[in-house]
Formats: C-alpha cells, structure tokens, sequence
C-alpha cells in the first residue's frame, strides 16, 4: 500500500475546491484598486493645491519637485557644484537653481541627485533639450 497515494486522497476530500476564475477576478480587482488610487494620488491632491490657491492659499513649490539623476564623465572631486549648478540653470533657462542632493562616484564619472520643481525637471527632459545635454556632456539616467 502506498502511504503518498492515501496522503493525496485524503488531502483532496478535505481541501474544498474553489470555483474558477477566482484568482483572476481578485487580480483584476486589485489592479483596479491600484488604478484608482494613482489617479487618486495624482489628481486629487493637484484639485485640492488648486482649490486652495483659489480661496487665497499657496501653492507648496517644494511638495511639486522632481528627482533628476545625471550623469557626468568627471570624477567627483573635479566637480565644481556651484559652477555646475549655475551653467546648468543657464543653459536649460531654468526658473531655479536645483540643489544637489547627492554625487556619487562611479565607473565612468559621477553620478548626481539634484531636485528642481516640476517644470525644469521637463524643461530637462525634453526631447529638444537632448543635444544640450549631450554638449555639456551629460547623460540623463
């Protein structure tokens, strides 16, 4: 007698069988439940900001900032951050300076964290601004 076999039936009479699609149906809900809270998060929060612009308050300039991460074929003691920062504001017309949060080496250069608002992270990632970038020998990671 084989003790798997019984093991196997026995397994089987006690473990119900679900009807199918349940795992679908549950994958489907959560990824609605995603969907809905991205848009909750992304335009919610943007209809209250203007809805309180309206009534006199302000908008946070900081709460609307992005992450850029660039590339440079320096290493980071050759770096000179403000003379960096200044060019790169310049050359991108950019409203405001962004601050560098971190500069990190790696193989080819160093690797740089700055935070600007919203606009200038555009601004740099435009399509058009992709020949600037590569003049002043950047790479947009």
């Amino acid at each position: 007698m084989n003790s798997f076999k019984d093991l196997e039936k026995l397994t089987e009479q006690e473990t119900p069988h679900l009807p199918l699609g349940i795992k679908s149906n549950v994958q489907g809900q959560i990824a609605g439940m995603r969907t809905m809270g991205e848009i909750v998060e992304v335009y919610l929060s943007k209809f209250f900001s203007i809805v309180s612009a309206v009534f006199g308050g302000e908008i946070d300039e900081e709460r609307n900032s992005h992450l850029i991460t660039l590339l440079l074929p320096v290493k980071p003691e050759e770096l000179e951050q403000s003379t960096f920062l200044q060019n790169l504001t310049t050359v991108f017309s950019l409203s405001k300076s962004p601050t560098l949060l971190v500069a990190i080496a790696v193989k080819d250069g160093t690797e740089i964290s700055l935070k600007m608002t919203a606009k200038d992270a555009a601004k740099l990632k435009a399509s058009t601004n992709k020949g600037l970038l590569s003049n002043l020998n950047l790479e947009l990671k």
